[in-house]
């Protein structure tokens, strides 16, 4: 399951995200004049094609910033430890952080996100082992969310912009398991 988020910097770019197949066929398109974002599972082994471009029609034009990440095994995320509060900065638009853990079914993990500086609106979102969404949640002053794990595994946490994906600034990310 993988992620992609594109976010304009600067210009009229409307923006659209398209993912091909490996044998060419369309498997998603999304566009939006904010903030474009698909989440998908690859239905085949392969190598997808991406493109981006403008959604609008054709003939608007801008800089962007594209963000992809792989949700089930995720890359270059640091693995948190409960108890513990991890610092972290968003500094530009689109760009999330990625964490990892290892909980047991049955647990109770509670996930806590406070902005430090900047005009980060916090968002958390929680993926399962097989990279499916659990729960995602934001505010503009302090997120936090207890999630009951569904299933044992290593779960990815994501971090970001729950705005529009174009805010950015410091963060801690504090995380607990509330059971024994």
């Amino acid at each position: 399951t993988f992620l992609v988020v594109m976010n304009r910097v600067a210009g009229d770019l409307w923006q659209q995200i398209r993912i091909y197949c490996p044998d060419g066929d369309l498997l998603r398109e999304e566009s939006s004049p904010v903030h474009a974002e698909i989440t998908h599972t690859m239905p085949k082994t392969g190598d997808y094609t991406l493109l981006v471009g403008d959604g609008f029609d054709g003939a608007n034009t801008g800089r962007y910033n594209l963000f992809a990440q792989r949700l089930n095994g995720p890359a270059n995320a640091t693995p948190v430890s409960f108890g513990q509060t991890t610092p972290g900065s968003i500094t530009q638009p689109a760009e999330m952080d990625a964490f990892t853990f290892s909980a047991n079914a049955g647990d109770t993990v509670l996930l806590g996100m406070a902005k430090l500086s900047g005009d980060l609106w916090q968002e958390i979102r929680l993926y399962d082992p097989d990279g499916i969404l659990l729960g995602k949640d934001s505010s503009p002053t302090h997120v936090e969310k207890v999630y009951k794990i569904p299933q044992s595994g290593d779960y990815c946490v994501l971090l970001g912009d729950g705005f529009d994906g174009t805010n950015t600034g410091n963060y801690n990310l504090f995380s607990q398991k509330l059971n024994a």
